[in-house]
């Protein structure tokens, strides 16, 4: 009876033990695909903010046209990045 009652017990534990570890691995697999694609984007628009600044005629046309209109609807974070730029060089 008490050993039945302990395996019954440690087959439970067990049992929580997996779905405890199958939601974390579950919210771990989602946390690293969702900064994979963040970081990603972040890195390809400081590419694109810097080669702006400095190779601005051999961006293509609607890069040009895209990458001014985001600096003049957002002029106080674009001053802010080249402050901070010029700050660093």
């Amino acid at each position: 009876m008490l050993a039945k009652r302990s395996l019954e017990h440690a087959a439970a534990g067990y049992r929580n033990a997996q779905d405890v570890i199958k939601f974390m691995d579950t919210k771990v697999g989602v946390l690293t695909g969702l900064s994979a694609l963040l970081s990603g984007f972040i890195l390809q628009s400081l590419v694109l903010f810097f080669f702006f600044f400095f190779f601005p005629e051999k961006l293509p046309e609607s890069t040009q046209s895209t990458v001014r209109e985001l600096m003049e609807k957002h002029a106080t974070e674009t001053h802010a990045v080249v402050g901070i730029c010029r700050f660093f060089h």
